[in-house]
């Protein structure tokens, strides 16, 4: 008889497989069969988008486990993760991405959702700007589930 984490470990199984199915065919497939199961209640909203950059080889292999996904219960969980992420931009030596990070963390909105549009807004920047290296950007990606709860088109 299988206890609970035996079966969590198979169904990730499964679903790394039918993901590099989907992902063999294009990414388009891959994005629709991620979407999918979180329709159906397969796989949870806020995983959506790693599980498909994961499989796609967009994160490191390091962000790529599904039950590894950060789940922030308060926006100072939020607030703390997001100074983390500067701190590891900092000590890979993107001073400048590590600043323009921190200073939007730390800046005071009138809401929380101005500051989510913004945190967005200058992470998409530093990407552009930046050659942050995958890690870094695995940690993008959980950040902007965040803001896209709140602003979708960033």
């Amino acid at each position: 008889m299988q206890n609970k984490a035996d079966n969590h470990k198979d169904d990730l199984l499964i679903l790394k497989y039918l993901a590099n199915k989907a992902l063999q065919k294009s990414q388009t497939a891959l994005c629709s069969f991620s979407i999918r199961l979180s329709h159906n209640g397969l796989l949870p909203r806020h995983a959506v988008l790693p599980v498909i950059m994961a499989r796609s080889g967009l994160l490191g292999a390091g962000v790529s486990r599904i039950e590894n996904m950060v789940k922030f219960d308060s926006p100072n969980d939020l607030f703390l993760f997001v100074e983390a992420t500067a701190q590891m931009l900092k000590d890979s030596g993107f001073l400048d991405a590590a600043h323009r990070l921190q200073t939007v963390n730390d800046a005071f909105y009138s809401t929380g959702s101005e500051w989510l549009g913004e945190l967005g807004l200058e992470l998409r920047n530093i990407e552009q700007d930046f050659k942050v290296p995958k890690a870094i950007l695995g940690r993008f990606a959980t950040i902007m589930l965040k803001v896209n709860e709140a602003w979708p088109r960033i």
